[in-house]
């Protein structure tokens, strides 16, 4: 590609037949003006690849002088790793193509490495071949830096987009397209070469029921000049997305809407927590209201309710009641079968009830075995009663556990009504519980409809377990002791210890008038640690007043919650330890129905006392249901005959009198002690003696009596 003026010049004149000949040198000095004058570097060479001509710019561009590069070859302006482009370069300027825009490097003198963009010009001699070239060389450092300084913001953007889960959109209404950046793509799940930019195919993400209304809240925006603010699903791979919208109207110079834009927002996580918190609210609310073993309202649930039926009833003649329903020895199931099974007899006995009231009737578990039912819109008084009937039978109905086993329950179930505007929902609960109480006194499996009375008896019971509570700190509480009497040597071997309430107004009250109360007020714990320790204090008293003396058994009550409660051992040992009471000399008596409400806990109290020395009684023996397997396998040394049998025996019924002789055979043939209760008669105790019975306790030998007034 060497200097040819007169191929250059001969390319002039061909451009056109009419222009006048213009003489070589002129053309060329022409030329070379032009190139002087360039803002670009140019530079020229010929077929060779040697510099021929070198513009003021080349000389700023690239540090060299024009006679420092003249002649040389234009290939030592590039680098090593451009070597191949620049002849790849040549080759095509040989071939008389003209290369435009070309991207590349030069080095310049100082060995900086500069970006540049050239156009490769060849110039054709008389036969229209390559002779040389002509390059211009434009440095474009600044815009590769802009370029990178763009690229970089659109990389920068695009990355905050991608966290904030955000893209961007731009609708040309005079076009119809749409524009979505790179964020809004990932957002909608769509790859950009599938998606054609219109705004139909835009609004057609999402599903029917969420594009419609999208569609027209652009229309309006546009119409109206208005944002608008969207939250709505997009459909893409795998379940929808929601996402959040905001638009706006783009104006034109005069303040038309030629348009919209505006941002996306992805609030899938967002709406995700909302649904689970909503969920977890709902969970929540169904926790605080409802009973989470039965799925029933619960107590406070259940008041509102029964609220709102006494307001519904106001100024109207239809009745409400409320029924409280107690299920009769559910105890004895849930001790003796385990808490598990109890539970799954809870939640069969709560549909079952359910399932036999009206719609407008409400039941809930009040707690444990209890559930309490609002029957609004009641024709009448009587009308409740066949609703009473129906969840008594529905209950009643033998229930068939997984094990085969067949669990029986009946109800007591107390009814009360309202009266007027001015009842009380509270009130009216404690009124309907109150004769559920009566129904149960009265011997279970009843309904009883509360009245004022109940009240009064309600009022007398609070005040009993009130005053009950501090009675033995008081010093209230005494223990009477009768004997028991060994029946072959007619001479005392024991006393059972028997307590008495001294009230201060209602004077001496037996047992069975505050010791229920005291079980179910959960006083019965304190109450009975006084009277072991009590009755432990005065058989050590006796003791020492009869020295060389066999000592008397003292025999003690024992309930069901004292045996069953955990530290009736440490106790008992404690209390043996304290007074100095012999071991051997203290016998516990426990009922039969004690013996079976919790057998496992039942057998481990009573093998914990007898490693301590104390002896066992079963008292009121008979008159349960105890399994002569489980007689056998628990620690046992007495059977006491309940005097109920003992009162019956007569002469003349010797069946009866078999009665007492099998309980008193079965007691020695267990290598135990029978002791017959209420003994009050010398026929009785003729029959007794006869039968073989060991001691007798009753009326006979000596009712019970403070230890100041009886003593051994």
């Amino acid at each position: 590609m060497a200097r040819d003026p007169g191929g250059m010049a001969t390319g002039a004149r061909g451009r056109g037949q009419d222009r006048p000949a213009i003489d070589d040198e002129v053309w060329l000095g022409g030329l070379a003006l032009l190139l002087a004058s360039a803002s670009d570097a140019v530079y020229c060479e010929d077929s060779g690849g040697r510099i021929t001509h070198w513009n003021r710019s080349a000389e700023r561009l690239f540090g060299r002088s024009a006679d420092a590069v003249m002649g040389m070859l234009s290939a030592g302006l590039y680098p090593e790793h451009r070597q191949d482009e620049r002849a790849f370069l040549s080759r095509r300027v040989d071939a008389g193509e003209v290369v435009e825009g070309y991207e590349t490097e030069i080095r310049r003198h100082d060995g900086l490495v500069v970006p540049v963009e050239l156009t490769a010009c060849p110039i054709k001699g008389a036969g229209r071949t390559a002779v040389g070239a002509w390059v211009p060389v434009r440095d474009v450092t600044e815009q590769k830096v802009a370029e990178a300084t763009l690229a970089d913001w659109a990389s920068r953007i695009d990355e905050a987009e991608e966290l904030a889960h955000v893209g961007l959109w731009l609708w040309d209404q005079a076009s119809g397209s749409v524009q979505m950046s790179r964020g809004l793509h990932r957002i909608l799940g769509v790859d950009p070469h599938d998606f054609d930019g219109t705004l139909e195919t835009y609004i057609g993400f999402s599903p029917p029921e969420d594009a419609a209304p999208l569609a027209a809240a652009m229309q309006e925006a546009y119409e109206t000049s208005a944002s608008f603010e969207r939250e709505y699903r997009v459909v893409r791979r795998g379940p929808p997305h929601w996402v959040y919208a905001r638009g706006e109207p783009v104006l034109n110079a005069v303040g038309s809407t030629v348009g919209l834009r505006g941002v996306v927002q992805d609030v899938t996580e967002r709406k995700q927590s909302e649904a689970a918190l909503l969920e977890h609210t709902a969970q929540m609310s169904e926790q605080a209201t409802h009973d989470a073993l039965t799925g029933l309202p619960n107590r406070s649930l259940f008041l509102r309710r029964l609220g709102d039926a006494l307001a519904r009833s106001a100024g109207t003649d239809e009745q409400v009641a409320v029924l409280f329903v107690d299920l009769d020895g559910f105890k004895l199931v849930n001790d003796s079968l385990g808490h598990a099974v109890g539970d799954s007899v809870l939640v069969a006995l709560a549909g079952r009830i359910r399932s036999v009231l009206r719609p407008t009737d409400t039941v809930a578990r009040f707690g444990g075995d209890e559930f309490t039912i609002v029957c609004e819109s009641l024709p009448n008084e009587d009308y409740v009663l066949g609703i009473v009937e129906r969840v008594g039978q529905a209950v009643s109905v033998p229930l068939r556990l997984d094990d085969g086993v067949e669990v029986s329950i009946t109800t007591s179930i107390g009814i009360a009504f309202a009266t007027g505007a001015e009842d009380n929902p509270e009130e009216l609960l404690r009124d309907a519980d109150v004769a559920m109480y009566r129904a149960k006194a009265q011997g279970r499996a009843r309904a009883t409809v509360f009245d004022a009375a109940m009240h009064t008896q309600a009022a007398e019971r609070l005040e009993t377990v009130s005053r009950l509570r501090g009675a033995a700190d008081r010093g209230e509480l005494r223990l009477y002791y009768q004997p028991q009497v060994s029946l072959d040597r007619s001479e005392v071997v024991g006393v059972e210890a028997l307590i008495r309430w001294e009230h201060p107004e209602r004077g001496l009250v037996l047992p069975d008038q505050f010791i229920p109360l005291a079980e179910e007020a959960q006083l019965i714990g304190p109450i009975g640690r006084w009277v072991l320790e009590e009755a432990c204090r005065q058989a050590v008293e006796w003791q020492r007043q009869r020295p060389g003396l066999a000592p008397l058994k003292m025999a003690v009550n024992v309930s069901a919650s004292q045996l069953t409660q955990g530290d009736m051992v440490t106790t008992t040992a404690r209390i043996l330890r304290d007074t100095g009471m012999d071991p051997a000399s203290l016998c516990l008596e426990i009922t039969e129905g004690v013996l079976m409400g919790d057998a496992d806990g039942s057998l481990g109290a009573l093998r914990g006392l007898k490693e301590l020395g104390v002896t066992v009684a079963v008292d009121d023996f008979g008159m349960g249901y105890s399994s002569l397997a489980y007689l056998q396998d628990f620690p046992v040394d007495i059977l006491k005959v309940d005097r109920a049998f003992v009162a019956r025996l007569d002469p003349s019924l010797p069946q009866r009198k078999a009665l007492v002789a099998v309980v008193i055979d079965l007691a020695h043939a267990l290598g135990q002690i029978a002791i017959a209760e209420g003994v009050e008669t010398v026929e009785q105790l003729d029959d007794l003696i006869s039968l073989g019975c060991d001691i007798g306790q009753g009326y006979l030998f000596g009712r019970p009596q403070a230890a100041g007034i009886w003593a051994p």
